[in-house]
């Protein structure tokens, strides 16, 4: 029986698709899958956790005191007619520093001076008074009452003189205030007055400080107490470029704490004889404590998270050695020696830490190791 031609087309169609799938399925059997390849490693200069000898120190920061500073201040009123020093120099006690014209206390001293002339003579008189009525009383002309109240006069005549003259004396010294003096030894303070100027008594005319010793104080927490001796020695450091400006010694440890800080004030003193420190001047403070070996990463080595430090400890793959990934691992912080940390916990001496791209990692990425000269 014949079969129709489109049922002759079907059987075709369908062995060519046969065919193709045939050819399909052959051509997948005689390839391979590929093996699934991951993310690059990822480079990152690695250092080493090494054991050194540190200090266990303790740093403040405080302003220097002088041990001695006083305020420049006239004792009487008056023009300023000379300013013999400059300031920034130093003077000694007793050097003069100003010069006033006062009218006032000269008028003042002739004042007095013409008062005990005065009482001078009023005491010849009572004297005079009294050697007349004494000699009249002997001769039983006059009452004894006169003789008495001549006494009386010549009594009073007397302390009058003596109060004059107490006064002129005062009135004298203060000429002596026309020139002010130095009280301390040390350095002169900003000047801002000028000749012709009128200060009054009391006027503040300059500063001068005593910068050859210096002092600072220290809140010390109690726990440290036991530590403290006298004599101790404490760098000063400039707290911005870290230099050493001096070094003093501890002189005194309060004998009370300060209940809501748990401190205890100790006062450093420092020698300052070539006045490279100032007062006032801001600087650090480091009391060293102890020394003690300790485990070191460079401070770019420590990744801040969620409160807590972590370090990227580089490692081989378990299976596979000649490749290596990062392990995150959290170390607990101590101070800081020279852009290190010192690791308390949570890294032992030797390992190998990531110190770049640390913002790229994660636990157990893949990385390759380089030393920072390689990775220029």
């Amino acid at each position: 029986m014949a079969v129709p031609r489109t049922h002759r087309l079907q059987r075709l169609t369908g062995w060519g698709v046969a065919s193709v799938v045939l050819m399909g399925v052959a051509s997948c059997q005689g390839r391979q899958p590929a093996a699934f390849q991951g993310p690059p490693a990822l480079p990152v200069d690695v250092t080493k956790a090494t054991v050194e000898t540190v200090n266990d120190l303790t740093e403040y920061l405080g302003a220097l005191e002088a041990t001695e500073q006083t305020i420049l201040r006239p004792q009487i009123q008056g023009r300023i007619v000379s300013v013999a020093v400059q300031p920034g120099q130093i003077v000694s006690v007793g050097q003069p520093m100003f010069v006033l014209d006062s009218e006032q206390v000269e008028a003042d001293v002739a004042a007095a001076n013409a008062e005990v002339a005065r009482q001078e003579a009023q005491l010849r008189d009572a004297k005079i008074t009294f050697e007349r009525q004494k000699f009249l009383a002997d001769q039983g002309v006059v009452p004894l009452q006169n003789l008495d109240n001549a006494r009386r006069e010549l009594q009073t005549a007397q302390a009058q003189l003596k109060a004059a003259q107490q006064n002129a004396v005062a009135k004298s010294v203060n000429v002596q205030y026309k020139t002010v003096r130095a009280p301390i030894n040390g350095l002169v303070g900003d000047i801002r007055l000028k000749i012709g100027d009128f200060v009054d008594t009391g006027a503040e005319l300059t500063t001068i400080t005593r910068n050859n010793q210096l002092f600072i104080n220290i809140p010390v927490p109690t726990v440290r107490i036991p530590q403290l001796r006298k004599g101790q020695p404490v760098k000063l450091l400039d707290p911005f470029s870290k230099n050493i400006l001096a070094t003093g010694a501890v002189d005194f440890v309060s004998p009370v704490v300060q209940q809501n800080l748990q401190t205890v004030l100790v006062k450093v003193v420092v020698p300052n004889a070539d006045g490279l420190i100032r007062n006032g001047q801001i600087v650090q403070s480091e009391i060293v404590w102890d020394r003690k070996e300790a485990v070191l990463v460079p401070t770019q080595a420590v990744t801040p998270l969620a409160g807590a430090n972590f370090v990227y400890v580089v490692e081989p793959k378990p299976n596979s050695p000649d490749q290596f990934q990062v392990r995150q691992q959290k170390v607990e912080l101590g101070s800081i020696f020279n852009n290190r940390y010192q690791i308390r916990s949570g890294l032992k001496p030797g390992e190998t830490v990531a110190t770049t791209n640390l913002l790229s990692l994660t636990d157990k990425a893949t990385v390759k190791p380089q030393t920072p000269n390689a990775s220029r």
